[in-house]
């Protein structure tokens, strides 16, 4: 199965609830899920998202993601 890779504005999208893009990254991310497609970012796209999401109360959400990834392979 093909990886899909993980940019900077999708996962900003993902977490924003008020981001214009938000209803549409939500459902492509749980598409994602149900199909089991195999994730991946760098460390470069996490860097970005940490440092946009400095401010906002979802800034949790970044190491979160980067532990996951980085524990299932999917951060390159």
């Amino acid at each position: 199965m093909r990886p899909v890779f993980l940019d900077t504005v999708g996962l900003l999208a993902l977490w924003d609830t008020s981001d214009q893009w938000h209803p549409a990254a939500e459902r492509a991310f749980a598409e994602l899920q149900v199909g089991r497609r195999p994730l991946l970012t760098t460390n470069l796209v996490l860097f970005e998202c940490g440092n946009a999401a400095a401010r906002r109360p979802y800034r949790n959400l970044v190491p979160q993601l980067w532990r996951s990834l980085e524990a299932t392979g999917g951060l390159v």
